[in-house]
């Protein structure tokens, strides 16, 4: 396991949250598959920014993932940002996203699901409850 892997793997940990990779995989395939150009746009940033970042190790990887995360939902969907906490309240998130709690992306148009960008590795009954409501 490299140093990054190994950071990022400790950060997890840390928050209690699931591995987003596997769930950005996915989310890149319906990008590539509804909005090529944004597709292209984002292996570029995933191979300019995220992974130099990753390797540098000065930033929280766990962000850093999120963050690229955040700009892929927004190329499927114009939205914004809620936390919601173990009981299912949902706040706006304006600025530092919390990473211990589920983190959706919640498009403008009503008739769009929600995209879980972070996920409890031990979600309450609440959250799951939310994920399978709003992502679906």
């Amino acid at each position: 396991m490299s140093d990054s892997e190994a950071r990022y793997r400790a950060v997890l940990d840390q928050y209690g949250v699931a591995d987003v990779q596997p769930a950005y995989r996915l989310l890149l395939w319906r990008l590539k598959a509804s909005h090529p150009s944004s597709y292209d746009a984002a292996v570029e940033r995933y191979e300019r920014e995220l992974l130099p970042s990753l390797e540098a190790g000065e930033e929280d990887p766990l962000r850093l993932w999120l963050n690229y995360g955040m700009w892929i939902a927004e190329q499927l969907h114009r939205g914004h940002l809620v936390a919601v906490d173990d009981t299912g309240l949902a706040t706006p998130v304006d600025d530092e996203p919390p990473l211990d709690r589920l983190l959706l992306h919640v498009p403008e148009k009503s008739n769009e699901r929600a995209i879980a960008l972070v996920q409890p590795a031990r979600p309450s009954e609440a959250q799951t409850e939310t994920v399978q409501l709003l992502c679906g």
